[in-house]
């Protein structure tokens, strides 16, 4: 009585009125997420075309968005029952079935409720809802399949519905049905609407009056505002729900891997990307927008926040044209620089060499781990760091955006650079090297996808929203991602690594700048700030170490033959190019 009805329940929707005597009418609710299914029979097409619009509706407004998708099996009409709610479509809300299709939809129904049964609840819940209730998430959305009348069931697909209406409520799958005969079941509330008058709980339940069916705009602009809000995607995490507290900063230890989170998985609990002797390299995908400069960020800021200098190396560059990685080095704007950076390489598209030479100095670098280990008769780094404690041994971690820039062509530069490629991830992990390779599109990157050896050393897959390629060939997960989520697979991009991970915003500056400072503050007092190389940027000759080591000669004579600094030698050690000049 009284305003109280107003409250209701979590599953239950409203479909129409009860009037009963001497009492202001209430509302008439038919329970549905996490309750159970709808069943709709009698004369009246037009009244349980309101009541099937009410339910949709109310479910998807109700409900967070993206939080309800919908399955549509009309065959009478070919999806014309359903069209005010087509909008949804466009954020993946919604499936529409055709006739014949309707075997297929109850498999894959009951597959889905035999997952959630085995991997979600996993015997410690009994349904999604109390699992919900216990940890304040919902790992799975609601699925409502609507299924508007068609052909007789044969014998599997009546069992395929029973196995539905018994188990689904419990994993959040419901039935709203019109002309498709349902068992008896506690779950089952059924609605009749006649000419004469409607009922609920069958033909001798409870009288109602139906409400009229929402205006059709009203529908498709519910729908469109929330197929728009779901495409735009959730907000991002904060970026320092990646970074262990302040006292815990640089304790973590490299000898076996790099371990580190990289965002917040479906059941709230973090995605953590690993990289060490499996899997070794890592491969990112996205097109242009879909957030790969901030994964990176968000990546290198994880790592670079749990292991100090001494344990972790990062090498990177950027042959895309952009700055974004020159706030690692040190600048004119912000003297800092990130402790852990040794190498920052942007605009470097025009200067292939220099993603030539960066590669020629991991092989140097991997040549020299390679002779210590086998100095002290070991093989992995892991072992080399227990027998030589003394030795400088961190993990290094080269990330090349847009390399295919590197691979590109049939010259001379592509077959050297995929050749060290391919040695460099085929060795490279048991001397702690590690690549990690982005790129918007890797179509058109025939030296590396011609190479399925050098392709089968990245196992780490990581897919940003319609990536291609990335992943296996029949894996299409990242096709429905939303914004500021990506698919991680360390199981070389097959089906069944995929895992979807929530990325923080970690890009801009300011977010970026408080980590780092911090960072520099904690550095040893004889760190080196990383090198810049800069593809646009003309060298200054006052900048070039070997000038400044020229300036004032150790004895303090001039030399015997004069030396022309002609210019910056594209390589790691940001030596120059010298002419020297003898008496001749």
């Amino acid at each position: 009585p009284g305003a109280s009805w107003r409250a209701e329940p979590p599953g239950a929707l409203r479909v129409g009125t009860v009037g009963i005597d001497g009492v202001d009418p209430v509302p008439a609710l038919v329970p549905l997420l996490d309750a159970g299914h709808v069943h709709l029979s009698g004369d009246d097409r037009a009244g349980c075309d309101a009541v099937v619009s009410a339910l949709l509706l109310r479910a998807v407004g109700r409900a967070d968005p993206g939080a309800v998708r919908l399955i549509g099996y009309d065959p009478d009409q070919l999806g014309g029952g359903l069209a005010g709610i087509s909008p949804l479509g466009t954020a993946g809300l919604l499936t529409f079935v055709g006739p014949g299709g309707l075997g297929p939809l109850l498999d894959d129904l009951v597959e889905q409720i035999r997952r959630i049964n085995e991997t979600v609840l996993a015997g410690e819940y009994a349904s999604l809802r109390e699992l919900a209730a216990a940890t304040g998430r919902r790992p799975e959305p609601w699925r409502v399949a609507v299924l508007l009348g068609g052909e007789e069931l044969n014998r599997h697909e009546r069992g395929q519905l029973d196995r539905v209406v018994r188990a689904g409520a419990a994993c959040g799958v419901h039935l709203v049905v019109h002309g498709v005969p349902l068992p008896e079941d506690p779950t089952v509330t059924r609605v009749v609407a006649g000419v004469s008058g409607a009922r609920i709980g069958g033909s001798a339940g409870l009288p109602v009056r139906l409400d009229p069916p929402p205006p059709p705009t009203l529908v498709t602009e519910t729908c469109r505002d929330v197929a728009a809000r779901v495409n735009a995607g959730p907000p991002p995490t904060p970026f320092t729900d990646l970074l262990p507290p302040p006292e815990l900063m640089w304790r973590e230890d490299s000898a076996d891997g790099l371990t580190a989170p990289i965002g917040e998985g479906p059941h709230g609990r973090p995605v953590r990307l690993t990289l060490g002797d499996y899997p070794p390299h890592a491969l990112i995908g996205g097109p242009s927008g879909t957030g790969k400069t901030n994964l990176i960020f968000a990546w290198i800021g994880a790592l670079a926040a749990r292991y100090s200098p001494a344990e972790l190396e990062f090498y990177l560059l950027d042959f895309k044209e952009g700055v974004s990685f020159a706030r690692f080095a040190q600048g004119r704007r912000d003297p800092s620089w990130l402790p852990h950076m040794r190498l920052v390489g942007i605009n470097v598209n025009t200067d292939r060499e220099f993603g030539l030479a960066l590669l020629r100095f991991l092989a140097e670098e991997l040549r020299r781990r390679a002779d210590a280990a086998k100095k002290h008769e070991v093989t992995k780094l892991a072992e080399l760091r227990a027998v030589d404690p003394t030795g400088h041994w961190p993990r290094i971690v080269a990330v090349v955006d847009e390399f295919q820039m590197l691979l590109a062509g049939r010259d001379v530069v592509a077959r050297e650079a995929a050749d060290l490629l391919e040695d460099l991830a085929r060795r490279g992990r048991s001397q702690g090297i590690h690549l990690v390779l982005a790129s918007q599109d890797v179509r058109g990157i025939e030296a590396l996808w011609g190479r399925p050896a050098l392709v089968a050393q990245f196992t780490l897959r990581i897919a940003l929203p319609k990536a291609l390629r990335i992943l296996a060939e029949r894996n299409d997960a990242a096709q429905s991602l939303p914004r500021w989520h990506a698919v991680v697979n360390a199981e070389s991009g097959m089906v069944e690594g995929n895992e979807v991970a929530r990325i923080p915003s970690a890009s801009d500056w300011e977010t970026w700048s408080g980590l780092q400072h911090r960072l520099w503050r904690m550095r040893a007092p004889d760190a080196a700030p990383a090198r810049l190389f800069d593809g646009d940027a003309i060298p200054r000759l006052a900048d070039a170490p070997d000038f400044r080591a020229l300036a004032v000669p150790p004895d303090g004579t001039a030399p015997r033959n004069p030396v022309a600094l002609l210019g910056e030698i594209i390589d790691v050690q940001s030596r120059s190019a010298a002419l020297r000049l003898p008496r001749a």
